[in-house]
């Protein structure tokens, strides 16, 4: 049996989680509040920390609500539903404002209010299913990852997808239990893709190259759900994240899907990255723009750009703006979506950052602001080093990872740089994640 505490919650971790003292050790506490006393099972013990999950709250902070989902507790995501929207938004600021000092070690840092959502459910344009047999290896199940496990939970509901998303998911469940044993068994996650006015691609991963049988589900997939435009195969053996890269198949349909966004249309294939969240990206790219303050007079650079959504905005500011990503795909979506919105004062380059930042071209092109939008490990230790040595007037990091912006920020401020502006944006409304905007310019100027 595992050990009881009774604790007071006094703080909230970087994960959602509660924190408490126990004997001067620090007790990351899930499901747990602050300002809440309850009783918790340990799960885990480390040299200098606890985990443990909340089993009866003894004093319920008025910020707690009923879970929306029933899946919740069970399913890995949306873990902060137990706390009233109002009150995600306060600790996702908390988490900001703390990963700038305990890790950025930068002191007196404002950190603006978090731009929340109207309505956050249905927001997600994007999810990635898990898709498997049930343990009698006949009917086929597909979820999500339970949580602290590496089981899936089958679902056939969530609040955070459209609802169309979900349709078709269930579609898919029906055609595989109808199709050839052998698929069955080699699908092994589905993506959806949601564009807009509802269109939808599927992408189907599998440890078998496409056959006539995948060919067949693409098919039942849109004669069953009209709004599925596109369907694709990736085939891999590792785990999803690693898989889209130049791996994908098309079967049916249309070889990309298209969002609009920021009075732009944007088209985007199997492996371009999109934030999950349209309307709050919306939200985000205009604070990105504003805080980069580039005029006509200026050159702006894009950094990860993706499929070049900012840097588009960006280059009706400036005189020239360009984009930097190692997706190649990616760039060719991109430079279509700049021909697309009859923007020629953008270019893109495909290859990594660092590479291109250190060549001749990058220099001649002096940018007088630059934007970052780095996956969640940050950016690499030589862009930094680089960007410092430019000089640009201001640059501006858009992070998922409040942890390591906090890090990245901090090599900046060493490089002569000083925060002028935090603001977070709530683009994962009930999870612990999220999207921080920060403006830093030379102290010098």
């Amino acid at each position: 049996m595992q050990e009881v505490l009774e604790l007071r919650i006094n703080g909230v971790a970087h994960d959602g989680s509660g924190v408490a003292r126990h004997e001067g050790i620090a007790v990351f506490v899930d499901g747990a509040l602050p300002d809440e006393y309850v009783k918790a099972e340990i799960v885990e013990a480390g040299k200098s920390f606890l985990r443990a999950r909340s089993i009866e709250v003894l004093e319920p902070s008025p910020m707690r609500r009923i879970p929306f989902c029933p899946y919740y507790g069970e399913c890995g995501g949306c873990n902060m539903q137990h706390a009233s929207y109002d009150y995600q938004l306060e600790l996702k600021r908390h988490i900001v404002s703390d990963a700038m000092e305990r890790i950025g070690r930068i002191k007196g840092v404002e950190v603006r209010p978090v731009i929340g959502m109207d309505m956050p459910f249905n927001y997600r344009n994007k999810a990635e299913f898990r898709v498997w047999l049930d343990d009698e290896g006949r009917k086929t199940a597909i979820g999500f990852r339970r949580r602290s496990s590496h089981d899936s939970v089958d679902v056939r509901e969530c609040r955070v997808v459209p609802q169309a998303c979900m349709d078709t998911i269930n579609s898919l469940r029906v055609s595989l239990n109808e199709s050839d044993p052998n698929l069955k068994q080699a699908i092994k996650h589905a993506v959806v893709r949601v564009g807009d006015e509802g269109s939808m691609m599927m992408i189907l991963v599998s440890t078998e190259p496409a056959d006539r049988a995948c060919n067949k589900l693409a098919e039942a997939l849109m004669s069953a759900q009209p709004h599925i435009v596109s369907v694709y195969h990736s085939h891999s053996r590792r785990r999803f994240g690693d898989v889209l890269q130049g791996r994908n198949t098309l079967l049916a349909g249309a070889d990309r899907i298209r969002y609009n966004i920021g009075g732009h249309s944007f088209m985007a294939s199997p492996s371009s990255f999109f934030q999950v969240n349209q309307e709050q990206a919306e939200k985000l790219y205009k604070t990105a723009v504003e805080l980069a303050a580039v005029n006509k007079e200026e050159a702006v650079l894009d950094l990860y750009c993706g499929i070049g959504t900012i840097t588009l905005m960006l280059a009706e500011k400036a005189s020239k703006a360009m984009g930097i990503e190692i997706n190649v795909q990616a760039v060719d979506d991109a430079r279509q979506s700049a021909v697309s919105n009859g923007i020629s004062n953008a270019c893109f380059m495909a290859g990594k950052s660092e590479d291109i930042l250190a060549s001749g071209e990058m220099r001649a092109f002096g940018p007088a602001a630059v934007v970052l939008d780095p996956p969640r490990t940050g950016c690499d230790p030589q862009v930094m080093s680089t960007l410092i040595g430019m000089g640009p007037k201001r640059i501006v990091y858009i992070s998922c990872d409040p942890a390591t912006m906090a890090r990245d920020a901090a090599l900046l401020v060493k490089g002569g740089y000083g925060v002028r502006a935090v603001q977070p944006v709530d683009m994962f409304p009930h999870t612990s994640h999220v999207e921080t905007v920060v403006l830093m310019s030379r102290v010098k100027d």
